[in-house]
């Protein structure tokens, strides 16, 4: 016999299965037919931001913050040395320009700035200065993310 917590559960299961269902029949997934589409006569906006964009603890590498914590203590694969884009960002910088992007996202890493609390390391700051100039330099528009998710 179902108590009242087991019947609620199957009851709220059923439920969230119908409503998604549901969902699926009345708001089905859009599939383009691209043999239909005229590709060549598609255009975009003058202003429109071609772009790239990244994570500082996703590509940078050699980081230490609350995520790459989390990834030792689970046993995760450690982001590490990541594509190196600390060491690397001029190559990727040219990258961007041989691709004629006119726009790159990119997030500063806090655990950079500050690696111990109240402590705080101005020659990182050097470097997401010399990105910024490099990339206005290449007529690329730096959009800067503060916080993307990791934290010193």
């Amino acid at each position: 016999m179902l108590n009242a917590f087991s019947t609620a559960i199957i009851v709220t299961l059923a439920l969230g299965t119908a409503f998604v269902l549901y969902c699926r029949w009345r708001y089905p997934e859009p599939h383009l037919n691209w043999s239909e589409i005229d590709t060549e006569s598609t255009s975009f906006p003058s202003d429109f931001l071609w772009g790239a964009a990244t994570a500082a603890h996703q590509v940078e590498g050699g980081l230490h913050n609350n995520w790459s914590v989390f990834e030792e203590s689970r046993g995760l694969e450690k982001s590490g040395e990541a594509c190196d884009h600390w060491n690397r960002w001029k190559e990727d910088f040219e990258m961007l320009s041989e691709l004629g992007l006119t726009t790159y996202r990119f997030s500063i890493e806090w655990s950079r700035l500050e690696p111990e609390p109240g402590k705080w390391d101005s020659e990182p700051l050097q470097v997401y200065s010399d990105m910024v100039d490099d990339l206005l330099n290449r007529g690329i528009r730096p959009v800067v993310t503060l916080h993307h998710f990791s934290h010193p």
